[in-house]
C-alpha cells in the first residue's frame, strides 16, 4: 500500500497530483482510507483485531485493498461473545466479510442475521413459505439474471436497510461471482469540484425497476398503485455520513437513483454519471468466487455491489436475509471513528 502509479506516498502528495493526473485520484482515496486503520498506511486491518484473530484461531484472508475479507475457521452457527464481537468489528473496519462452508438451515441463516439487527420483508418478490423474512434469487435458462448493475439494496425504502446477508444454495459451473465497491474510496477519489458540489444535495429514488416487473407479470394497476402509495419516493443525500464509523461515501444507483433535487436536469444528470462511473474503478473493488455453503455479509452505507450475470443458462440459487436500516443523513462536519 505504501507505493501507487510508481510513486511512494513518503514523499509525495497523491491528491495534488490527481489535481494535473485524475488518475492520481485513486491512490489519494486508496491511501486515505488505508490510514484511517493504520497511521502507516502499511496495513489494510487495525493491529488490534489481528492480535484478536490469532487468539481465536481465526484467519483472515483479504479479497481487496480497503474491503472485503473472507473470515476462516468460524461456523456461524456457533459463535461465543468474543468472535460475535470480533466478526462485527472485522465488517465494521473491511465493509463486507465472507465465510465459507458453512451448513445453514433457513432458521439458522435467520438467527445469524438477527444477531445484527430485526429483520426486513422484500414487499415485492414472492416470499418463501414459512420464511418471509427470507428472499431467494434463482436464475437459470427460464429466468435469466437481471441484476448485474451497481447497486446499493433498497435505497428506494424510507429507512433502506443496514446490511445484506446471503447465502450460496446452489452454484453454476462456471461464473456468478459478486464485485464490491467500496463507497467511501468513491467519494474520497471524487474531483475536487465535484465534492464539493454533491456533499449537502439529495436525491430522489424510486423502486420503478420493480414496478415495471410486476407490469410485465401482469400485477393489477390497482395492487400497484396501493404499493406506489405505501412506498413514496425516497429522498437520501447524495452523499451519506456512515452512522457507525462517521465517514462520507456516495450514495446513488442508476438503478434506483432518479434525479438529484434542487438542480437542473443538465447537471444532475452530469453529477450522476461522475458518480455512478466511481464504483467501476478497480482499485475500489473485489471480487468473491461463491462455492455452495459461501456467506456474504455486506454493509449498505459503506459498499455498492454488482451480482455478475456470466453463467447463462446454468443455474444460480442463493438466499437472502436484509437487516433493517435508518433513515440515512449527510453530517458535514463528521470525521471517521475507525
Amino acid at each position: 500500500s505504501k507505493y501507487f502509479f510508481g510513486t511512494s506516498t513518503e514523499d509525495t502528495n497523491l491528491r495534488e497530483l490527481g489535481r494535473l493526473a485524475p488518475q492520481y485520484l485513486i491512490g489519494s482515496a486508496v491511501q486515505t482510507e488505508l490510514q484511517r486503520l493504520d497511521p502507516t498506511g502499511q496495513d489494510v486491518i487495525s493491529s488490534d483485531i489481528r492480535s484478536r484473530c490469532k487468539a481465536e484461531g481465526i484467519k483472515l484472508e483479504h479479497l481487496g485493498v480497503t474491503l472485503g475479507t473472507v473470515i476462516h475457521n468460524v461456523d456461524l452457527r456457533h459463535l461465543t461473545e468474543s468472535k460475535l464481537k470480533l466478526i462485527k468489528d472485522i465488517f465494521r473496519q473491511r465493509k463486507v466479510v465472507f465465510f465459507r462452508d458453512q451448513k445453514l438451515t433457513k432458521d439458522e441463516h435467520l438467527e445469524f442475521g438477527r444477531l445484527f439487527g430485526k429483520l426486513e420483508v422484500h414487499p415485492f418478490t414472492p416470499h418463501m413459505e414459512g420464511y418471509p423474512e427470507i428472499l431467494q434469487i434463482r436464475n437459470d435458462s427460464k429466468n435469466p439474471a437481471a441484476i448485474n448493475s451497481w447497486h446499493t439494496d433498497v435505497t428506494w425504502r424510507t429507512e433502506p436497510s443496514f446490511g445484506s446477508v446471503l447465502y450460496m444454495r446452489d452454484k453454476p459451473s462456471y461464473g456468478g461471482d459478486t464485485l464490491f465497491a467500496d463507497a467511501h474510496c468513491m467519494f474520497e477519489g471524487l474531483p475536487d469540484d465535484v465534492k464539493a458540489r454533491v456533499q449537502g444535495l439529495t436525491a430522489t429514488h424510486d423502486f420503478h425497476v420493480f414496478r415495471l416487473a410486476q407490469q410485465i407479470r401482469g400485477v393489477p394497476d390497482e395492487v400497484i398503485d396501493e404499493m406506489v402509495e405505501k412506498f413514496p419516493l425516497a429522498h437520501h443525500p447524495v452523499i451519506r455520513t456512515h452512522p457507525e464509523t462517521g465517514k462520507q461515501g456516495v450514495y446513488v444507483c442508476a438503478g434506483f437513483t432518479k434525479h438529484i433535487e434542487g438542480i437542473d436536469d443538465e447537471e444532475s444528470e452530469r453529477l450522476l454519471g461522475v458518480l455512478y462511473k466511481q464504483s467501476q474503478i478497480p482499485e475500489y473493488q473485489c471480487r468473491f468466487k461463491w462455492e455452495v455453503g459461501s456467506v456474504a455479509f455486506w454493509d449498505n452505507a459503506a459498499v455498492q455491489h454488482y451480482a455478475s450475470a456470466d453463467y447463462f443458462p446454468h443455474t444460480r440459487v442463493v438466499e437472502r436475509v436484509t437487516i433493517c436500516g435508518e433513515k440515512p443523513y449527510y453530517r458535514p462536519s463528521a470525521t471517521s471513528k475507525i
